[in-house]
């Protein structure tokens, strides 16, 4: 080829310098087909990478629900298609099954920007769906200037977006209502120090009406904060000491809260404990008082109790006490801190006091734990 240009032109040129600029061109040619090969790897990499998240979530999801949670955001495909697709070639109906139908249709009609809008849309309704497979901390409104109660989903995200555009906060926003908890996914685009695109996510569950809402985010930014607070028609806002992996639970704990506060006179009363008669029976007399301390137990937490997967109880600061450390570290105050965890605390506790391994009467801070309406405790120094 490059000899015919040379002819074409009447260029005389020696074998030299025909060799030469020959490697010059294939070295051009290499480079330009090794960077399209790239460009094109890369995009199919990403692309197949959101398919297959995708793919994962959906089998997150039990195949009789697939129909109300995941279908909603394929309108191009119906389930009566998906079925057929699953009968026409004999497979049977699973929720991965499902997934590889889509990926099929979805692959060939929807590019990979539709495709990323869909899987943050997916995400927001796993975590609506599996809500207890994410541990959520609470905050709580003050300073009421309107109620957000009657707002639809639509209104509050509009708010939500108007405020924090105000704020030049560029987020991907959307919300979900399930199970009458309304989910809102907030994720947030930045590039690291390396240019490379970070996507920053974490949802808030909001209970219509009511002055609390939670966040899978234990410390959510400032302005972000003020923004979902003001766009929920508060002044203000502040963590509350409450954390687990059960909302509606969350929520009672909360309520507890606000009618312990009415009875504030006897929250802060140790329960009392006493000992019953020994129970006489056909094989002797138990003198251990086992259905005694289960009684108590009740007494403390209730019959039904709110489910918390975590008490975190932290000692009084104090300075140490130990003579000779506390000369050489004259300024330096000491905190202990016991963190109980369990799938129940309530169950857990109350094994505990059964068994005689909590000393009875408990201390008021685990008799009043469901009217305290936290779960993160402080004590102080008496």
């Amino acid at each position: 080829m490059l000899r015919m240009i040379f002819k074409e032109e009447n260029l005389q040129v020696s074998n030299v310098e025909y060799q030469n600029a020959s490697n010059k061109i294939e070295s051009i040619l290499y480079f330009i087909r090794g960077v399209y090969s790239l460009s094109v790897s890369a995009g199919n990499t990403t692309l197949t990478s959101v398919q297959q998240e995708i793919i994962n979530i959906i089998k997150r999801f039990k195949f009789e629900e697939l129909e109300l949670s995941i279908m909603p955001i394929f309108p191009e495909i119906s389930w009566d298609n998906v079925r057929s697709e699953l009968i026409k070639h004999h497979k049977n109906f699973t929720s991965a099954n499902v997934g590889q139908v889509i990926k099929m249709i979805i692959t060939v009609r929807l590019k990979e920007k539709i495709l990323t809008d869909r899987l943050l849309s997916l995400h927001l309704i796993d975590i609506s769906w599996h809500s207890n497979k994410k541990m959520w901390y609470g905050y709580t409104l003050t300073g009421s200037n309107k109620s957000a109660n009657y707002l639809i989903n639509r209104e509050i995200q509009n708010n939500m977006i108007d405020n924090l555009n105000s704020l030049n906060i560029k987020i991907n926003l959307k919300i979900y209502t399930h199970n009458n908890i309304t989910y809102v996914s907030l994720v947030e685009t930045k590039r690291n120090k390396k240019n490379k695109v970070q996507h920053t996510m974490f949802f808030c569950a909001l209970f219509m009406g009511q002055k609390y809402f939670f966040s899978t985010k234990k410390n959510i930014p400032s302005d972000i904060l003020n923004a979902i607070t003001r766009s929920l028609g508060y002044e203000d806002v502040k963590r509350l000491k409450v954390m687990g992996r059960d909302l509606k639970s969350l929520s009672v704990l909360c309520w507890k809260r606000k009618e312990g506060a009415m009875n504030a006179q006897n929250i802060n009363k140790t329960l009392i404990y006493e000992d019953d008669t020994p129970d006489r029976k056909k094989t002797g007399v138990d003198f251990t008082q086992q259905k005694q301390r289960k009684k108590y137990a009740r007494a403390c937490f209730g019959d039904n109790p709110p489910i918390l997967e975590v008490v975190v109880v932290n000692g009084p600061t104090r300075p140490i006490s130990h003579e000779d450390i506390s000369k050489k570290l004259p300024n330096i105050n000491i905190q202990a801190t016991w963190e109980f965890r369990s799938q129940n605390i309530a169950a857990f506790l109350s094994k505990l006091i059964e068994r005689r391994i909590l000393v009875t009467p408990v201390p008021h801070y685990i008799s009043n734990l469901m009217i305290l309406g936290k779960n993160e405790l402080t004590l102080k120094s008496d």
